[in-house]
């Protein structure tokens, strides 16, 4: 498990212990659930300020690389592959900058629609590259309760 010390790391996967602890909460705590994803995503914005403090932008090429053999089956060698060059090291910065401000704006549990926090702290790092080519991408998924009481989930990107 020594991938957990590479920082770019760090910034795609800690969401996920948000989304741990918010799975162990209540329905009705939603005040408790607003500020674990505020605080995930803070903690998640404090490491992405650290890989900005290690990213040289005097070289152009994708620095902070993490490149781990991963699947290796019947011939196919997969591997984990991350890295930041300049213009996704500004995406990373803004979308880690963008979700603390809008997570306390997320209405939770109106009666109609809401937002499943967890789902958008997860998604909130997806703007990762591999080779160079910046994508900037967040997924939203939406809970709503059907005439039936069952809860159908929508997921838009």
């Amino acid at each position: 498990m020594n991938f957990l010390v590479y920082p770019l790391t760090l910034v795609t996967f800690f969401p996920l212990l948000g989304i741990l602890v918010l799975l162990f909460l209540k329905p009705e705590q939603k005040t408790t659930a607003r500020w674990v994803a505020l605080i995930t995503s803070l903690i998640t914005f404090a490491i992405s300020v650290g890989v900005l403090v290690q990213f040289d932008p005097a070289n152009p090429d994708l620095q902070m690389v993490v490149n781990l053999p991963w699947i290796q089956v019947a011939g196919w060698n997969i591997s984990y592959f991350l890295g930041v060059d300049g213009l996704s090291i500004l995406l990373l910065l803004l979308t880690t900058f963008l979700t603390p401000i809008f997570n306390p704006k997320t209405e939770i549990g109106n009666g109609q629609m809401s937002q499943d926090i967890g789902a958008q702290t997860h998604w909130e790092n997806r703007s990762h590259t591999r080779s160079g080519l910046a994508r900037f991408s967040q997924c939203v998924c939406a809970q709503e309760v059907a005439a039936d009481g069952h809860s159908l989930f929508r997921f838009s990107g």
